[in-house]
This record gives C-alpha cells, structure tokens and sequence, in this order.
C-alpha cells in the first residue's frame, strides 16, 4: 500500500467510526427521550422521530459499509502493486533478453525466472479479502482465475460489481472483476507472459527478437492497465473519505434536530 493511500485509509477509518458512535449517540438519545415515547403522546413528533432513528440506523449501517468497502478496496491495490512489480521485473527480463551477446544459458535462466513471476501473478490474481471471498472474481463464489492441465490460465470469475451505499444516494463499487484488472479473455496478463516465454524459446535471433520486442510493447500495455486499475481504486477511496465528511454532517444535523 503506498503511503499517500494508508494515510488516507487510517484518516477515512477514523472518521467512520467517528461517525458510527455519533449516530450511536443520536440514537440513544432518541430511544432513551421522554418526551416522546408513545405514538398518542404526540403523533407527528413520534413519526418524525420514528423517521429520524431510521435515517440513523441507515447511517451506521453506510459507515460499517463504508468500512468493509475500504478494506477490500486498499486490499485490491496492493495486490495491483505487487502484481505490477512482477509484470515490470518480467519487462526489465525481457529487454536483458533482447541483448544479441546473450547466451542460450543465459537466456533459460530469464526463462524461468519469468515463469516464477507469471506464478506469482496467478496468485496475486486470486487473493482474497478478510472475508475470504476473492478480490477479483465479481459475485462468483471461488478463485477468480483457474489453471489447467496444460498451465494455462483462465477466468473463472463473472463481470458482477458489488455497488455498496456509502451516504444517502451515493453508492461505490468495492472492486473489479478480473478482466478490469489483468486484462480480457486471450489477451490478459497471463497471455502475455506465455508469449514473452514463447519469444525467450524462439530459435532464430531474427525472429526472436522481434517476438522480444512486441512482448515488450504488451507488457507495456498490461502495466498502464495496471495504471489505470490503481486510479479507479484512488477515486473510490476519495470517494468513501468523503461520504464520511457528508454523514458525519447529517448526524449533526440530525442531532440538533433531536434537540
């Protein structure tokens, strides 16, 4: 986690639960008021107050939320991170391959070297949150991506979003489904990678290294998805730090409505 985002994670926590005890507070005070506790004491009041401890419930549950929303979220962004270093040590192997002095030698141990980064992207890929369910599998139960006999990867995932409220009218998805993230079916990370090891075999230099440099030009493209997938996750989290701001307003609101 990058330190601009753990900040921002501790700062949002705490503003959170800042706001489950206000609401907690608030609630109380309503509950626990005698100036209106039954229905024919006073109708309207004992409606509006009735409204009132709804709206706080719905408060409290947007800030526990809010929470779990964060958490996998900042889970989801390491996971791009370390899912990006693998794919750029992979890069830098690639151009040390491109080299014409290298030798056959040299060039198997790049070789397996980038099959261990392509194994720990396949892990990085099905990583989960507190909860066990997969960071990227969409509302699909399991691992996001499966290996087959042969080594190849594949989605086993949906494209479902989880949309969570975060304040009144304001919702935020709490991850993506894996082709957001490591790219579509045949084209994903895990394609490139297998075409990166299938230039490292090719015989001919030629053609070699020009298999080298179009693996190189994908996985360029895979690290600006990465890029792009690392934004999405900032904007959420912006997102969520602000929600908390809004519902710590309104249960102040709320408050000095309560009196």
């Amino acid at each position: 986690m990058r330190v601009g985002t753990e900040t921002l994670y501790r700062q949002s926590l705490a503003n959170m639960q800042r706001n489950q005890a206000d609401a907690a507070r608030a609630q109380n005070q309503l509950s626990s008021g005698v100036r209106v506790q039954r229905a024919g004491d006073d109708p309207t009041a004992f409606a509006a107050a009735q409204r009132l401890d709804s709206r706080l419930s719905e408060i409290d549950g947007q800030a526990r939320s809010s929470e779990r929303a964060m958490q996998r979220l900042s889970l989801a962004e390491v996971a791009i991170d370390d899912a990006a270093n693998a794919v750029g040590r992979i890069r830098e192997l690639m151009l040390r391959a491109g080299s014409p002095t290298l030798s056959p030698t040299d060039r198997q141990a790049i070789e397996v070297e980038v099959r261990q980064r392509l194994d720990e992207v396949y892990s990085i890929s099905n990583r989960q949150d507190g909860d066990g369910n997969s960071l990227f599998a969409g509302h699909a139960p399991g691992a996001a991506y499966v290996r087959a006999a042969d080594g190849s990867v594949s989605y086993a995932g949906d494209d479902g979003q989880r949309l969570v409220s975060i304040a009144q009218d304001q919702t935020v998805a709490d991850g993506d489904a894996g082709p957001r993230v490591f790219g579509a079916a045949g084209d994903d990370v895990f394609t490139r990678i297998e075409a990166a090891l299938a230039a490292l075999a090719e015989p001919d230099n030629a053609l070699r290294s020009e298999a080298i440099g179009e693996s190189l030009r994908s996985l360029d493209e895979t690290l600006k998805g990465f890029d792009i997938g690392r934004a999405r996750i900032g904007s959420r989290l912006s997102a969520i730090d602000n929600a908390a701001a809004t519902r710590e307003a309104e249960v102040l609101q709320l408050k000095t409505t309560l009196g």
